[in-house]
């Protein structure tokens, strides 16, 4: 997969099975996005995906021990 991380990229690989999913972020820009940033937690964040939904055009992972959810939308090309 290919994401951007604020002003970061970043590569990595998933797996699926039903709806589990397990996602292995990769190599990233090392870029410092100002201190209000948020793109270390994202990618912190994406490596605790247990499962996922496709629901009403959202894409819901959904964080280990019921830790949270992360929720994304279609944004167009980038």
């Amino acid at each position: 997969f290919y994401s951007l991380a604020d002003c970061n990229s970043v590569q990595g690989t998933y797996t699926m099975e039903d709806s589990s999913i397990t996602i292995a972020p990769g190599p990233s820009t090392l870029a410092f996005c100002g201190e209000d940033s948020l793109d270390t937690m994202y990618l912190e964040r994406l490596e605790t995906v247990v499962t996922y939904v496709l629901s009403e055009g959202k894409l819901y992972l959904n964080l280990i021990y019921d830790s949270g959810n992360m929720v994304f939308r279609n944004g167009g090309k980038i």
